[in-house]
């Protein structure tokens, strides 16, 4: 696209969330000191296909593709860095299918770990970012989906705060970004 001269959009909506904004801009300023080490687990509860997301060939994979690409995608943008080194573990039904639940792990191009549970097999899932800095810490709860209110408590010498956040149209925000590029 860039040699043709076409803008490429893709509905990485996640990117355009208010909480990846703040999140990202505090990373920037340094408010938690360095990033260290990254968690982030995204669930949607378990989940059976019967279309092109159940056949490897088509799919690729299954969690990953299907929830996981959203926070890889809202990593780099928090972290303002790219991954330079991956390993991940998948469950054993991606032996016949595509696989229900990825772990991740990710080293940046800035230092930062990242540890990914992506997966649409376990009950009950957390929606959940934890950032630990070299001077605090930030924990995004109910967030990493974005069909749902959440918060980021955000933990540094000053004492704690925390900022609630109502769930947006994220698609809306997507499109919306797509219109003005």
């Amino acid at each position: 696209c860039g040699g043709a001269g076409v803008k490429l959009g893709i509905n990485f909506h996640n990117r355009h969330l208010p909480w990846v904004q703040d999140l990202s801009r505090m990373i920037r300023e340094g408010l938690i000191g360095e990033v260290e080490v990254v968690q982030v687990e995204v669930g949607s509860g378990p989940r059976h296909y019967e279309n092109w997301r159940a056949e490897p060939a088509m799919a690729g994979l299954g969690s990953v593709h299907n929830v996981g690409v959203h926070a890889l995608d809202f990593l780099r943008v928090i972290l303002g860095s790219e991954p330079v080194e991956v390993m991940a573990m998948f469950d054993e039904s991606s032996c016949e299918s595509v696989e229900m639940l990825g772990l991740i792990l990710l080293r940046f191009d800035n230092g930062a770990l990242a540890y990914c549970n992506f997966n649409e097999a376990l009950p009950n899932p957390r929606t959940d970012i934890t950032i630990h800095g070299s001077a605090g810490r930030i924990v995004g709860t109910s967030l990493t989906r974005s069909r749902s209110d959440g918060d980021l408590a955000i933990l540094t010498e000053d004492g704690e705060t925390s900022i609630h956040y109502a769930a947006p149209e994220a698609h809306r925000l997507s499109v919306a970004a797509f219109t003005n590029a």
